[in-house]
């Protein structure tokens, strides 16, 4: 059990903070249909060495001892730096969420209406990421989803999927088992879904707001590909087999969301031992890569972040390195 909770809490993870809702279509109708696409995270920018890793990081003990002072339960804070006249606004997202409990506040939309440009953790509009999204989510040539769990497990993984999730495993056979794991997600939150970038993106191709990223686009795939095809397919199966854990783990992640608490939202990262594997490369890196990609777009005009709520805490996280930056990062 112990094995198998480890197992549901990356899987978690790979849900709520390295997928992110898109424009871009996949060959598969199936997947269309759940209009879902994906930001597969990246490492760090500032240091090249990092740029396309093998094989995950191991995190440093300091890293999850060290904690910064609780922060205030907001998800949206304002940003100022002596110099420039004018605010920025961070704005913590989950990137998949209930339709019930989706909620834009009055505030957020004054806002949007007086901002130069909306800024995510990768250029949406970046043209480049759907032309090379189809290549990246799938296998290489010669590697199906049967060669990875065998003939016999796959036609019984494939039986449990149509039936819990109505669509034909075969079809999705030589994508990568992580990026089949977003699909299982309607299942799993027991409603339709939505998401803030989807709903931040669309809002700025409505009013012509200009657009940009925090992160290089060609770099989204790198996470992915550091997590071992063998290791994703135990996560695709450990959710199609014993999706429980995973359903009660994202009810905790949105009360969590709900209230607001960047503390708590924090801690889903740091429960699991297996975590320790990925925690530099999903936040830490990006987390200091972010801090001089935000100082532009806040120098170039006012700008409205939205990023993922489990980069906002932590002594690496992106409130207090802004802070250590010169910037003032109060909640609104």
């Amino acid at each position: 059990m112990i094995t198998r909770l480890r197992r549901v809490r990356l899987t978690l993870l790979a849900l709520c903070t390295a997928v992110f809702p898109a424009p871009f279509s996949i060959a598969s109708a199936q997947v269309a249909e759940l209009g879902l696409t994906l930001d597969t995270t990246q490492t760090a920018v500032a240091n090249p060495a990092s740029t396309q890793p093998t094989a995950a990081q191991p995190m440093a003990a300091q890293t999850i001892a060290a904690e910064s002072a609780p922060l205030a339960h907001s998800l949206l804070w304002k940003i100022t730096r002596p110099g420039i006249a004018h605010a920025s606004y961070l704005y913590g997202t989950v990137h998949i969420i209930p339709e019930s409990r989706f909620h834009v506040p009055d505030r957020v939309i004054e806002i949007l209406e007086q901002t130069d440009r909306i800024v995510f953790e990768f250029n949406m509009g970046d043209e480049d990421f759907s032309l090379s999204a189809g290549r990246e989510m799938r296998l290489k040539p010669g590697t199906t989803l049967p060669m990875l769990y065998g003939e016999e497990r796959f036609a019984a993984l494939a039986v449990r999927v149509q039936e819990d999730y109505g669509f034909d495993l075969a079809v999705l056979s030589t994508m990568k088992p992580f990026y089949l794991i977003p699909l299982l997600g309607r299942n799993l939150i027991g409603e339709p879904i939505k998401s803030y970038e989807q709903y931040f993106f669309d809002y700025s191709n409505e009013n012509g707001v200009a657009i940009g990223g925090l992160e290089d686009v060609q770099r989204q795939f790198a996470v992915v590909n550091a997590i071992p095809l063998e290791e994703q397919a135990a996560m695709l199966a450990e959710l199609i087999e014993e999706p429980d854990e995973a359903k009660a783990m994202f009810r905790n992640m949105y009360d969590a969301y709900d209230a607001q608490d960047l503390g708590r939202i924090h801690t889903f990262f740091l429960e699991s031992p297996e975590m320790k594997k990925y925690y530099d490369l999903l936040l830490v890196d990006r987390n200091h890569a972010w801090v001089p990609a935000i100082a532009k777009h806040h120098e170039e005009g006012r700008s409205f972040i939205a990023c993922g709520a489990g980069h906002f805490a932590g002594d690496d996280g992106v409130i207090r390195l802004l802070r250590d930056a010169g910037f003032t990062v109060e909640p609104e």
